[in-house]
């Protein structure tokens, strides 16, 4: 499974530059150098008037290399870390490699229920491998490449992925890797604490998490049409947030998975356009709620459960 599976849409480029936070020199500048995502083979006028669109992993993109750039990365190397993102790794090598146990230890026990609901929830390694022409070989793309990974970490997964950018002193270059850092099971717990003791003992190394690139995504109030039409808001979740932009809630409880409930009121119109309507559009966007419970001020309730998107079952 992969995230077309979940949000098939998140390719198609309906973002606008000039909703993110990049300017249109930068963003030219940076495509002289060749550090976008996509570059085109034929270069052409780079007319700052022309409209550009993005789509969902090309503005990701763009949020990490802002971040890359505080931490005064230099171009070359931010170059290296998007040929590590646009690569589509050998799932079906790393999965052969697996014992039976390996797998049902390492990738099942780590997929959210919705997907081995699909499978009565038994998934063997044998029915893993026969669905992979479908989902890699088959479709080389964004969805399959490591952004695709990272982003399915953090929307579908909830594995709060991170990318490590470790030096390299003996190449004098930099190593990649993606870390899940959210595990269930006390093995794999064991296995990241692991990971990263040694990180810190013998490596330099930048740990770039997704998440807080992702839900800048869903804070900014200019994507919220952008990702309804992806489908990152559910139906419900998007009349929420219109009746909120109408000042039609007086107050929203969301009850959360396992870090307590939050109740927000919403009174003045600071509270509309502030920092309480950004951090439910993060909960809603990254579906970290088992329920919202909203009450209008014209006295009626709605009640919102999280049920995650099923899976888009294609037909063979």
């Amino acid at each position: 499974m992969n995230l077309k599976d979940f949000y098939p849409l998140l390719s198609e480029k309906k973002i606008l530059l000039s909703d993110t936070i990049i300017k249109p020199r930068i963003y030219n500048a940076w495509k002289k150098e060749g550090i976008l995502l996509e570059d085109e083979k034929k270069k052409k006028d780079s007319d700052i008037r022309k409209w550009v669109y993005l789509n969902v992993f090309e503005a990701v993109w763009l949020l990490i290399i802002v971040e890359l750039r505080k931490l005064n990365l230099d171009l070359d190397t931010i170059k290296e870390v998007k040929d590590f993102l646009k690569q589509v790794p050998d799932i079906e090598s790393i999965i052969r490699a697996f014992t039976e146990e390996e797998f049902q230890k390492k990738i099942v026990t780590n997929l959210p229920k919705i997907v081995l609901e699909q499978y009565n929830g038994i998934l063997t390694k044998e029915d893993y491998l026969k669905m992979l022409p479908k989902t890699i070989e088959q479709e080389k793309s964004f969805f399959t490449s490591n952004i695709g990974i990272v982003i399915y970490g953090v929307l579908i997964e909830k594995s709060f992925p991170s990318i490590i950018i470790e030096l390299n002193d003996k190449k004098n270059n930099f190593n990649m890797a993606i870390a899940l850092n959210s595990h269930s099971r006390d093995s794999l717990k064991e296995e990241l604490f692991n990971f990263y003791t040694e990180k810190c003992a013998k490596a330099t190394f930048i740990n770039i998490p997704i998440i807080t690139i992702v839900q800048k995504i869903f804070e900014n109030e200019k994507f919220d049409s952008h990702n309804i039409n992806y489908g990152l808001y559910s139906k419900q979740e998007s009349q929420l947030l219109e009746a909120i932009r109408e000042n039609e809630c007086s107050e929203v409880k969301v009850i959360k998975h396992q870090s307590g409930d939050i109740t927000m009121s919403f009174s003045e119109q600071d509270d509309i356009k502030g920092s309480i309507a950004k951090e439910l559009r993060k909960l809603l966007g990254l579906k970290m709620y088992d329920k919202v419970e909203v009450t209008f001020r014209n006295e009626n309730h709605l009640v919102i459960k999280n049920t995650q998107k099923k899976i888009i079952k294609k037909n063979n």
